[in-house]
């Protein structure tokens, strides 16, 4: 993308190259859909290319073409800038191939050349693509204003035009789902955007949307109309027991859903259908759009994993449930392991009490019993230090495994194995953890397992290290600042006097030929800065400050010539992966953890540059966008909860920054999320159950539910199981949590998409 106002033209490298055959190219708009026009290549000097469909040679008009001589110094890279506007004249705005040649003889074939496609305009095109369909945004690459009273096409893989929009006053347009169902060649391919005849721009929707992984935007997806959850009461079943089903519909906010046929079906293992029921809405409206569905597996039954089928009739919406088939025998011990928690220190022998008893109450007596350590790295080794990571940052530990030896439980279901730490000579700077599991055979020669974690502390001394900012990054222009902990195997404090150095790392990357293919290697040089000596003190972490520049960096923290621990990091905004898809990110902390409707919302937003942006509201779909100016560093949004969006909700801020030719020639953009949650109290209850201390077989049971006042004047549906607690553990199945399914947080359903 070239820059309609202001453009230097653009950039070329060469190497050992005195001249080259430059040719300009034209290709009308509406080509674009059939093409790829984000790629290029260059073909190296001896490698044979075609500039062939990839390239539009058979759609694109010259417009230009000519020599250029190149100030070319032996061996080094050489970068010239093409100005265009003086070898072509204006460009209009449109699509572009600009194909360079190495200077060559009417009898060379394999000689270097490169081509790109070239996007000329003012026109910056964003997209926020959810289940309501597409939200299009157009801005001003030169001042980051929005673009109002522009026109858009959505245009299909075909060709097809699609739809049509033209933008608001604050640069938006939507094409709604409808016009994005498509599949194949009518699938949606390119949207374009036209400022009169002033301006033409494009996005690419196959592109991969912006990469915002750093971002907590985890959670399922719930973007259909109906949303199932079901459950059965356990996990496995025998030939001709019978499977109990219980299956909610609610909508996209959590309500009942009372209007819509479902079709059960049951499938064995092979995929054939076995059963098929249909579940009729107007004859079941007291449910609450719940469906009890019971079916019997059948005595001949194949053995393995079952489905249940729940489909939306109508529609494409399907749930399935899982549950297996087997012989089996319920599990009859429960397991448990005990041990002191204190961290196992060098040279010691910490036994571990291994307690076995059967379900029905009786101990675990006269059963065989092993168990094993295995001995790795523990990432999160002190409570009260989640944020800081401890050792050196690029060396690792190799795990091990120790055998505790075998033995037999005594009259009261327990036996004691040791963990023989004394005689395995074990160390590291880094916390380590073992990793206990321990088995017991019952009677019939199953094994029950369970496991156990202890801390493994083999040093006196532990140095942590974390970011004194908010975020992982560094801001661009600040000092680094790390917090630094020197702590004792048991988390404690310590006052330990520690040398640091500061070292900036030159990345290099060297090319060379293999087999006639191009391969790189990267060294990395490393440049001492700065070094010192700081005391850590045994209350508080201490602060390490020192000024830096841009690019990547090391801490090192040593004792009597022993890396204790160190830590890579990036000044800057930039990303250190370089994944281009990924945005600058802007810090955002919400007030409240939890709103209600119609609460105020308020963010507090640190913003690594000043510009123009937009607020987006979004969950699947977009609920709300309002533009915004923001300046750098720390500003307020403040916004108020519908209560139509009925569900907890990301905040979304993009910001962009004007361009500045001389200072500044490529704009800036920054993405920032916040997720939003909703109190959902008016929505769920708690519920108590009273139950006899014992209960005999073969009798009638009363059971006493007690309900608090949310639902004392509304109608209740209960299903009530009771499962084999043998059977619940052999699957360790998990009780229901309907609450936590539909109110729990969920991913974000919004994809952003622009070519910044």
């Amino acid at each position: 993308i070239l820059p309609r106002i202001g453009s230097q033209g653009l950039g070329i490298e060469t190497v050992n190259v005195e001249k080259i055959n430059v040719e300009i190219s034209r290709v009308s708009d509406r080509m674009l859909a059939r093409r790829d026009p984000q790629v290029g290549e260059a073909i190296l000097e001896g490698d044979y290319g075609w500039e062939g469909y990839r390239a539009g040679s058979d759609i694109r008009s010259v417009i230009w073409s000519g020599e250029v001589d190149i100030k070319s110094e032996r061996n080094k890279t050489i970068q010239t800038v093409l100005p265009l506007s003086d070898l072509v004249g204006e460009l209009k705005p449109g699509a572009y191939i600009a194909s360079i040649k190495r200077d060559h003889g009417p009898d060379e074939y394999e000689y270097a050349r490169a081509w790109r496609w070239i996007i000329v305009t003012d026109i910056a095109v964003s997209s926020y693509q959810g289940s309501d369909g597409l939200n299009v945004a157009l801005r001003s690459i030169d001042s980051a204003k929005p673009v109002s009273k522009a026109d858009l096409l959505l245009v299909a893989e075909n060709n097809e035009i699609l739809g049509k929009a033209k933008t608001d006053n604050n640069g938006h347009a939507v094409f709604e789902a409808p016009l994005l169902a498509g599949s194949g060649n009518k699938s949606p391919r390119m949207i374009f955007a036209y400022n009169g005849d002033q301006d033409f721009a494009m996005l690419d929707l196959s592109r991969p949307a912006l990469d915002l992984s750093e971002f907590n935007l985890s959670g399922r997806s719930a973007a259909d109309p109906v949303d199932i959850y079901g459950y059965s009461e356990r996990g496995v079943y025998r030939p001709g027991e019978t499977v109990y089903f219980t299956v909610m519909l609610r909508d996209q906010k959590a309500r009942a859903v009372l209007d819509r046929n479902i079709v059960l079906s049951v499938k064995q293992p092979n995929g054939i259908e076995l059963k098929k029921e249909r579940w009729i809405a107007k004859d079941n409206l007291d449910r609450l759009g719940v469906i009890n569905f019971a079916y019997e597996v059948p005595r001949s039954a194949p053995r393995g994993s079952w489905k249940l089928g729940v489909n939306v009739e109508g529609s494409d919406i399907t749930k399935n449930l899982t549950f297996s088939v087997s012989d089996f025998v319920p599990q009859k011990l429960k397991v448990a392991l005990k041990s002191d928690e204190a961290p196992i220190k060098l040279d010691e022998i910490r036994d571990v009490t291994v307690d076995a008893q059967f379900l029905y109450g009786a101990p675990g007596t006269a059963l065989y019993s092993e168990a094993e350590a295995r001995i790795r790295l523990d990432r999160q080794p002190f409570k009260a230090f989640k944020d800081f990571e401890f050792g050196p940052h690029d060396k690792n530990f190799r795990e091990r495994y120790i055998d505790m030896g075998t033995g037999v439980t005594d009259g009261d279901g327990r036996v004691a194995l040791a963990l023989d730490y004394k005689n395995e000579g074990l160390r590291s700077v880094y916390p380590l953890r073992a990793e206990i599991t321990a088995g017991v055979a019952e009677p019939g020669g199953r094994y029950v397992r369970e496991g156990l974690r202890i801390p493994v502390r083999t040093e006196t001394v532990y140095v942590g290290i974390a970011n004194g900012y908010d975020s992982d990054r560094i801001p661009r222009g600040q000092p680094a600042k790390f917090k630094i902990v020197a702590l004792d195997p048991d988390g404690e404090g310590v006052s330990q006097t520690l040398s640091w150095k500061l070292i900036q790392e030159d990345w290099d990357y060297h090319w060379y030929r293999d087999n006639g293919r191009w391969r790189y290697r990267n060294d990395v040089r490393d440049i001492p800065l700065a070094a010192g000596q700081l005391e850590t003190d045994d209350a508080a972490p201490v602060l390490w400050t020192h000024p830096i520049e841009y690019g990547p960096h090391r801490l090192e923290l040593w004792d009597d010539g022993e890396l204790l621990a160190s830590r890579q990091f990036w000044s800057g905004w930039g990303r250190q992966t370089g994944r281009s898809t990924a945005p600058d990110a802007l810090e955002i902390n919400r007030v409240a953890e939890i709103v209600k409707p119609n609460d105020q919302v308020n963010l507090t937003v640190n913003s690594p540059y000043g510009g123009e942006g937009e607020l987006v509201i979004a969950s699947d779909q977009v609920h709300m966008v309002r533009a915004l100016s923001l300046q750098e560093g720390v500003s307020n949004v403040g916004f108020k909860f519908d209560p139509e969006w009925g569900d907890s909700v990301y905040a979304l801020i993009t910001l962009y920054t004007p361009r500045e030719v001389k200072n500044r020639p490529v704009p800036r953009r920054a993405v920032g999320v916040s997720y939003i949650a909703l109190d959902r109290s008016n929505q769920t209850f708690d519920m108590a159950i009273d139950i006899p201390d014992i209960v005999r077989p073969r009798q009638a049971q009363t059971l006493t539910f007690k309900l608090n006042d949310a639902v004392k004047d509304g109608k209740i549906l209960m299903n009530v199981a009771a499962v084999d607690e043998g059977i619940l553990q052999l699957t360790k199945y998990k009780s229901p949590d309907d609450v936590d399914y539909y109110f729990g947080k969920k991913a974000l359903g919004v994809e952003l998409r622009d070519d910044y």
